[in-house]
């Protein structure tokens, strides 16, 4: 009894009850790294500056060597800690997904037997092996995505006012209303998707009930019934599919229009106030750096929300 009663409990765990648990250890290590990647990343973009100001402006090779050496040494720093970081993660999410698969096993075969007799071995074996995979991943980079991003963010926001304020008040102008409109397209694609999961499911009962009782079907010459109903759901998964890729790429769309949005901005004013001597060209091309590398963590971030939801939605339907 006490062992049913533990088993029980697998089903009424909360997603992020698998993100620590037995991986607090290694979440630790993964914030440690997640810290010296933040603090790699910006000193390649000071170099840069101190490479076109200093020693290209003033035709200097030695410190020019001298800076392009410390250069690469902080790009393979930070690259260097972005594999080990990924390789962790994926460790964490395998671990766990070893974990969940083992304990929903458990978890099933104490069930009653009223149980098997309403559900398809296909949906059980769907759930254990390809529901679970997305999950997984979630679990293995809850701590370290949104952590490694946000930092990233604020790091360069803080270089970015460091260099000019007037310049990155503009570039950051933009994320409000980013941050407005892309959760609300998520939202929408998030509904789409449980709906197809919703319609995916009817599907898969209703193919393994006619392949059970086919002979039933061939008896009473009920083709052309059952050809009209899979016709039907059919129809159904496809407005789904056609209405979830609509948002998912709607999603895309309004990231790659903000993302160079943002660069035609700086262009335009950073550019006149380079030529206007108000700005140094090594500090624009650091600052345009700086702006660059603010996409890949965003786009990370709202692809980390987007898989936030979509497991929410496979963990509850598991």
């Amino acid at each position: 009894m006490a062992k049913n009663r533990e088993l029980l409990m697998v089903t009424k765990r909360t997603l992020y009850s698998w993100v620590l648990g037995r991986n607090l250890r290694w979440q630790v290590v993964l914030v440690l790294l997640v810290l010296l990647t933040v603090g790699s990343r910006i000193v390649p973009l000071e170099l840069q500056k101190r490479i076109i100001n200093q020693a290209i402006g003033m035709g200097n090779e030695d410190l020019l060597l001298f800076y392009c050496l410390l250069f690469i040494g902080a790009v393979f720093l930070a690259s260097s800690l972005k594999f080990a970081i990924n390789l962790l993660q994926a460790y964490i999410g395998q671990q766990t997904l070893k974990r969940m698969r083992s304990d929903l096993f458990d978890h099933i075969l104490s069930l009653p037997l009223s149980f098997f007799r309403t559900i398809q071995p296909g949906q059980v074996v769907n759930a254990l092996i390809n529901e679970l995979t997305t999950i997984s991943g979630f679990v293995g980079s809850a701590v370290s995505v949104p952590l490694i991003n946000v930092c990233t963010l604020l790091a360069m926001g803080g270089y970015l006012f460091y260099l000019n304020p007037l310049l990155a008040g503009l570039s950051f102008v933009l994320y409000p209303i980013q941050i407005f409109l892309v959760p609300k397209l998520q939202q929408r694609g998030n509904e789409a998707n449980r709906y197809r999961v919703k319609i995916s499911r009817i599907i898969s009962g209703n193919i393994g009930e006619v392949i059970t009782g086919v002979h039933e079907v061939h008896g009473h010459a009920g083709y052309s019934v059952e050809n009209e109903k899979f016709a039907s759901q059919a129809q159904s998964l496809l407005e789904a599919n056609v209405r979830m890729n609509a948002y998912r790429y709607g999603i895309k769309f309004a990231n790659n229009l903000f993302e160079n949005l943002g660069p035609f901005i700086l262009f335009l004013v950073g550019g006149t106030m380079t030529i206007r001597g108000h700005f140094d060209l090594g500090a624009l091309v650091a600052f345009l750096s700086a702006y660059s590398s603010l996409n890949e963590p965003w786009r990370e971030l709202m692809d980390f929300y987007q898989l936030l939801e979509d497991s929410r939605v496979r963990y509850k339907n598991v």
